[in-house]
């Protein structure tokens, strides 16, 4: 939407296609990611709570439940997305109240755990494991690249000059959210090696299930992320659109999305979006540190850093050379051409650090 427009006003079609493109690989390995996560959470809690062991229902069926729960999310995410976005809001605040209980639990079971259990010394830790650098940024990509969604899923904030502060306390309070539950996660269950058949347990793959020894609680935090599919719509939602700016003309697109033509559109384009994600997440299911290696340390970075210096720069430009206007009442503090600067270093170092643990888990 909005962004799009300025990609093209102030840095021409060429880059918006390219925002664009970059935008859709990022969100197929997103989504993927998401059917992953909510997959394996589902299987493994139904499994806890039959056998009492996580992997015990694969032994059962002969098969890899996830077989059967890729696709089925698939298909329920593919009706979700038959609607617009706005029209998942009643299930996206749902969700949001769950998220909320989810997160105490995951800071406050950990902190009752460093009590009643102990907690890891910082000799028990790995401080820094080279071969894990391209995971945790990717996995930190994933965490705060949202705003090429949100035009699309947040409510209009009045008046709007607290539009900077909402934005600066959500990002505030998600980043210390996540070091808290990084710390406490580290510290509670930092220095065990049994398996989480019984609580507390060595650090899992999916954190989550580090809960599923615990009665109601695992079961609490577990099916959290079977919740969170609800924000699959969402996300193939933003790719459907992306995937048009970037295949399809403005004529093209009225031709599509208008009177009787629109709902064969919706579905057509849906099913297209969709089923490239399923597929990957269908035949990665095993290999997720594969999909944040790759999607996350190198689209998310790219989103994160270079294509908003890049925006923010042409902007400026165009601003000071035709609208001669004075200074904006939503000016950031940090306005100084020389953070773009920083901010384009930044993500430089990280591409080449990232390429440098492939290259180095390629070679050990």
């Amino acid at each position: 939407g909005d962004v799009y427009k300025r990609q093209e006003l102030h840095c021409g079609v060429f880059y918006k296609r390219v925002t664009s493109l970059i935008i859709v690989f990022y969100l197929v390995g997103a989504i993927s990611i998401k059917f992953v996560v909510a997959s394996k959470s589902l299987s493994q809690t139904l499994s806890f709570l039959l056998y009492g062991d996580g992997n015990e229902l694969q032994s059962k069926l002969g098969f890899d439940p996830n077989n059967i729960t890729i696709p089925v999310f698939g298909f329920i995410t593919f009706l979700f997305c038959l609607q617009e976005i706005k029209n998942t809001s009643f299930l996206q605040n749902f969700i949001g109240g769950v998220r909320i209980i989810t997160l105490i639990l995951l800071i406050g079971v950990p902190i009752y755990s460093i009590f009643a259990n102990g907690y890891a010394r910082i000799e028990d830790l790995k401080i820094f494991v080279p071969k894990e650098f391209g995971n945790t940024f990717g996995a930190i990509s994933f965490a705060f690249v949202c705003h090429h969604s949100l035009p699309g899923i947040l409510k209009p904030t009045n008046p709007d000059k607290h539009v900077p502060t909402v934005i600066f306390a959500a990002f505030f309070i998600g980043f210390m959210a996540l070091i808290t539950i990084s710390f406490t996660g580290v510290f509670a269950f930092g220095h065990l090696t049994n398996e989480c058949s019984k609580f507390p347990c060595k650090i899992q793959n999916v954190y989550n299930l580090n809960f599923l020894g615990l009665p109601i609680i695992g079961e609490i935090v577990n099916f959290y992320p079977v919740l969170n599919i609800s924000a699959i719509p969402v996300l193939t939602i933003t790719l459907r659109n992306n995937l048009l700016q970037t295949l399809i003309t403005k004529e093209a697109m009225k031709k599509f999305f208008e009177g009787e033509n629109e709902k064969r559109s919706r579905v057509l384009f849906s099913f297209v979006t969709l089923f490239p994600s399923v597929v990957i997440a269908y035949f990665l299911r095993n290999n997720l540190d594969k999909l944040l290696d790759y999607t996350g340390s190198f689209f998310g970075l790219i989103l994160m850093t270079f294509i908003p210096s890049l925006l923010v720069y042409r902007s400026r430009q165009v601003k000071e050379n035709k609208l001669q206007v004075g200074k904006h009442k939503h000016q950031s503090f940090f306005y100084h051409t020389l953070w773009i600067v920083f901010i384009v270093i930044v993500g430089v170092v990280a591409i080449l650090a990232h390429i440098g643990s492939l290259i180095f888990n390629a070679i050990n």
